[in-house]
């Protein structure tokens, strides 16, 4: 799996009998890169989901809520810098914890990001499957649950089907996809404003103001909290970079660069868009539409048949997240199968194609299955389930930003600028998940929170939900422990003792 020295030296020196070969090195570049952490986040899909939410809570405040709620995404991604530039690894997430803290905690933090790409793949398919019928005008079809998931599956079997063939595959893909998605969403958006400008918009348009940047003028009770909250999690997937960092030219460097300009293109974005939108019929429009407001304003914006160019935008936004789910996924299980935290042969990495093929497999029939399953039961629990990703985003970003100081601790008084990029930014990270993971715990408590209308225990089914994936996380730790007990113990004293490198340029 490793791509060479810089990864061999951070991991433990124990014999890997499944590794054949290595996944396919250099190459991806800085560009592709970023292009995967990007698409990763779905910006169409992300901002069609969250549009409403964020007007309903903060009204034309929604772009200084973007700007909070990217604080603590890009203090994480800082964190995610400092680790690739040490130790860039196709296990990120389940590496630097394991290395960090121990085996334990690695374990718990791979589950969860295994599970939050499996959850949300299962709702992706289900865009996809939907936005694929709009876009020919079936709307028929588009309401029929069979189709809907027959279709869902085609597109999850599809971006599957790429992920096993190759990384450079996959790469070329998303460039398509992304390039196809970015190009709507400008049109949309430069159109919008300029209909604003020109007196053409919708009867409650408003001119653009620096006002509206500023969180200050946020009124109501938990306005600003849900506000943030709804926009946060709009950012979450350009940690892909990461998970790609051993098949990335100059791995470290570029990988951690890559997860800060994700994160930075994707403000942009946002901002570019929510601002448009609001500007073209004022926010109570937004609002007014809580299952898609951006497709919502597309015709009166672009008009037919143009407007379809945004329900274009959304499909492909699904497309390419759903694949982007499957990368980190499947690297993260091959790592812990390297390491004897899951079954051996997950860990293989087919000889031709250099990728973690049946990792890949496993989490495609993996995502397949839960959505079929959700889709053809229960819509609202697959909604319910969306919900509680929050918790489980929040929890393993904020272990990654609370890890990199603990990790360069011997580096961090050695310099100002090791004390703030290694210590004071990724703390700032920490302690704005660590507020989020609370504050979404409360909201998900709440009966009124679950889409199912249930509250089992008085409980709101999503925070149910996420406790139970934690639990069942913990439970498959010790099941791995007692089946594979090298996997604790190679976090042996030689393995804590080793020194602690500081990333070659900050």
């Amino acid at each position: 799996m490793t791509s060479g020295a810089t990864t061999r030296a951070w991991r433990p020196t124990t014999p890997d009998p499944v590794v054949r070969t290595r996944l396919r090195a250099n190459v991806l570049g800085l560009g592709s890169s970023v292009t995967i952490g990007v698409a990763s986040a779905a910006p169409a899909y992300s901002l069609a989901a969250v549009l409403a939410v964020l007007a309903g809570a903060v009204g034309l405040h929604a772009p200084a809520t973007l700007l909070l709620a990217f604080i603590p995404m890009v203090c994480t991604a800082a964190a995610y810098n400092a680790f690739d530039r040490v130790a860039p690894d196709a296990g990120s997430v389940f590496e630097w914890l394991w290395r960090t803290v121990g085996p334990r905690s690695g374990w718990i933090a791979g589950w969860a990001l295994i599970v939050a790409n499996v959850v949300v793949m299962a709702s992706l398919g289900e865009i996809a499957g939907r936005y694929t019928f709009l876009l020919t005008g079936w709307n028929t079809a588009a309401q029929s649950v069979g189709a809907v998931t027959v279709a869902g599956l085609a597109w999850i079997a599809v971006v599957t089907a790429i992920c096993y063939v190759g990384i450079h595959v996959s790469a070329r893909a998303q460039r398509g996809l992304l390039s196809l998605e970015l190009c709507a969403l400008a049109l949309f958006s430069v159109v919008a404003l300029a209909r604003v400008l020109s007196g053409h918009a919708g009867a409650h348009a408003a001119t653009p103001h620096l006002a509206w940047f500023s969180p200050s003028g946020i009124g109501g009770h938990g306005a600003l909290p849900d506000g943030v909250l709804a926009a946060l999690f709009i950012f979450w997937g350009w940690d892909t970079t990461a998970t790609v960092a051993e098949e990335t030219r100059d791995a470290g460097p570029t990988s951690g660069r890559a997860a800060l300009l994700s994160t930075v293109i994707l403000l942009a974005v946002f901002l570019l868009v929510v601002t448009a939108a609001q500007a073209f019929d004022g926010s109570a429009a937004l609002a007014a539409h809580p299952a898609d407001a951006l497709s919502a304003l597309a015709t009166g914006v672009l008009g037919n048949p143009l407007g379809k160019l945004v329900v274009l935008a959304v499909l492909t936004s699904a497309i390419a997240s759903a694949q982007t789910s499957v990368l980190p996924a499947a690297r993260t299980v091959m790592a812990m199968a390297h390491a004897g935290a899951a079954p051996p042969a997950l860990g293989r990495i087919h000889p031709r194609h250099q990728t973690p093929h049946l990792a890949t497999l496993a989490v495609g029939v993996a995502g397949a299955t839960l959505f079929a399953t959700l889709s053809l039961s229960s819509r609202a629990v697959l909604s319910d389930s969306i919900a509680a990703l929050g918790l489980i985003i929040a929890f393993y970003y904020g272990l990654v930003a609370f890890a990199c100081p603990v990790y360069f601790r011997r580096q961090l008084l050695r310099s100002p600028p090791n004390l703030l990029t290694l210590g004071i930014v990724p703390l700032i990270g920490a302690g704005g998940l660590g507020w989020v993971f609370v504050r979404t715990a409360i909201n998900l408590s709440h009966p009124a929170s679950s889409a199912t209308h249930t509250a089992p225990l008085g409980i709101g089914l999503p925070l149910l939900l996420a406790a139970g994936l934690f639990l069942l996380g913990l439970l498959l730790l010790g099941l791995t422990a007692w089946r594979s007990p090298s996997f604790p113990a190679v976090w042996s004293a030689e393995v804590a003792a080793a020194p602690v490198a500081a990333p070659s340029t900050q």
